[in-house]
């Protein structure tokens, strides 16, 4: 009888581990519009800031890591992954630290700011 009530508490603890498991599957689905949107946005605004430089062929590619705070400020930027030019990677830091701020950010729930926002990484390609 006791291996019994055991069992029975190992199911229940199962079934609430496999409930909470589908909520945060349906958490993320419901986020994943959001991040997208505001993957795109930062995407779309750092290229209107971005002078690329002369030197920039094709194959460059440099990661920015950007720190943001909840207002969408930039608290810091560096460079994750250099193209290997320093011209190039210095123009892509550069953009970022021109456009400052990131106005939507701080439309985001706290929650998911932490979750997916503090901290972000662009790529920046010719």
């Amino acid at each position: 009888m006791r291996t019994e009530a055991i069992d029975k508490l190992y199911a229940a603890q199962a079934a609430a581990d496999a409930e909470r498991e589908r909520e945060h599957e349906a958490q993320r689905a419901e986020e994943k519009p959001v991040i997208n949107e505001m993957i795109s946005y930062i995407g779309s605004t750092l290229k209107q800031s971005w002078r690329i430089p002369s030197t920039a062929t094709d194959e460059m590619s440099a990661v920015v890591a950007i720190n943001l705070f909840p207002s969408g400020e930039i608290d810091q930027a560096y460079i994750e992954t250099s193209s290997g030019d320093q011209s190039f990677d210095r123009s892509a830091l550069q953009a970022v630290f021109r456009t400052e701020r990131f106005e939507r950010i701080a439309d985001i729930d706290p929650i998911l700011f932490e979750r997916s926002f503090k901290r972000v990484l662009i790529a920046f390609r010719p």
